[in-house]
């Protein structure tokens, strides 16, 4: 017996998803980018491998089912990163590489990711700040871009350029993949 047989499609596909998070979390760790080939291409090809892996697994089922399923992955994966990044808190390729995780394993399952890899970031942060020692001058700022909002504008603390320290998200988006994938087995 092939041993991916013995595994259930949930598994296999988050070991796809896994795998395309680890590349784009040694990418990130090197360079600070995760590339669009990977990104994007996932995004289309997650599609695809959801619907035809969904397909084998339950052939009776409109392959429509599959492919809405994957484009509500997408969507429920990508409301809140989208927010983060228009207020410039995540990047460009995290936002990117949430939603082609989303479109590889459905709503549920991207969600899940999703939830553990800012569970994983809210430990990974501190840490990475603390050790370049930028821990408390980056929680000062944030309080203060925090409270902003509810200041009068007169009143409002204006953050110094580069106030707030930047936080490599993919290899925390790796971590909630594989994390998931364990969970799984």
């Amino acid at each position: 017996m092939h041993a991916l047989a013995a595994v259930s499609l949930q598994t296999q596909v988050l070991l796809l998803a896994s795998l395309v998070c680890l590349v784009a979390a040694i990418s990130d760790l090197r360079t600070g980018h995760i590339p669009n080939w990977l990104t994007l291409g996932t995004l289309v090809v997650g599609s695809g491998v959801q619907i035809a892996l969904s397909h084998v697994a339950y052939p009776a089922a409109n392959v429509l089912l599959f492919l809405a399923t994957s484009l509500l992955g997408v969507a429920f994966s990508g409301i809140v990163p989208f927010l983060l990044w228009k207020k410039r808190a995540l990047g460009g390729g995290d936002l990117k590489l949430l939603l082609a995780v989303g479109a590889l394993l459905g709503p549920m399952l991207g969600l899940q990711v999703q939830l553990y890899a800012f569970l994983i970031a809210l430990i990974i942060a501190p840490a990475q700040l603390a050790y370049r020692g930028r821990l408390l001058a980056t929680l000062k700022n944030a309080g203060a871009m925090a409270m902003n909002p509810f200041r009068r504008s007169s009143r409002r603390v204006e953050l110094p350029a580069g106030g707030l320290s930047e936080v490599r998200f993919g290899p925390a988006i790796f971590l909630a993949a594989a994390a998931s994938t364990v969970t799984t087995l």
